[in-house]
């Protein structure tokens, strides 16, 4: 048996390996034309609502039909990136392609290595995510956040300390889009329905403390 650093180092590589190329063909796919066209009607308003302060958006996001978290990101990035149409959109490339890297891993947590890579294979030419992934708004972000609190959720099924992760997580998912609920609600019937013979109350309480806070 080799020395527990060598073989951590390994499967890193091997992981790069096999996910390397999937996440390159992903980002292919997100950044291929993504200034092809203008801004349409509800980009426009994202890129209107990254101008604003950091106040005025919460205000403005507490009238509308979307929470705020996507749009402080995205005046955050716009500061950077400025606010071109390749720059405005860029920010969802790279959530598509971190939800790609996401599903890699949770497939591979789920089930096998080979199923991590279909997973993110198909999640890398998808022509829905690929659509997402270049508009500028909050839909890349909430996948990718709703994937990653799964993630998280999985982990602390194994490992208490990844129940604060997944709280932060799935409530970001919800600052950004309020159907990540249906995402959360998921989770959380299959922790009642495949966990529900086990008698641990102390799983039991991590997991009701953490959707607590979530709420």
């Amino acid at each position: 048996m080799g020395h527990p650093a060598l073989v951590k180092a390994e499967g890193r590589l091997r992981n790069l390996l096999y996910a390397g190329p999937v996440l390159l063909l992903a980002f292919a796919l997100r950044a291929f034309r993504l200034d092809g066209q203008s801004l349409w009607y509800d980009e426009g308003n994202s890129a209107a609502l990254a101008t604003r302060s950091i106040s005025q958006i919460v205000s403005g996001a507490a009238a509308d039909i979307h929470p705020p978290l996507y749009y402080i990101l995205l005046s955050w990035w716009s500061q950077i990136g400025g606010a071109s149409e390749f720059s405005l959109r860029f920010l969802s490339v790279a959530f598509g392609l971190l939800l790609v890297a996401v599903m890699y891993k949770l497939g591979q947590k789920l089930f096998l290595p080979q199923a991590g890579l279909a997973a993110a294979g198909i999640a890398a030419v998808s022509p829905f995510l690929v659509y997402y992934s270049q508009e500028a708004r909050m839909y890349a972000q909430g996948a990718f956040l709703c994937a990653l609190a799964g993630l998280f959720f999985v982990k602390a099924l194994e490992k208490d300390r990844y129940w604060p992760a997944y709280t932060l997580t799935a409530s970001a998912a919800l600052y950004t889009q309020y159907y990540a609920l249906g995402v959360i609600l998921a989770f959380n019937v299959f922790f009642v329905l495949a966990l529900m013979w086990r008698s641990e109350r102390g799983l039991w309480a991590r997991w009701l403390s953490a959707n607590l806070m979530v709420a």
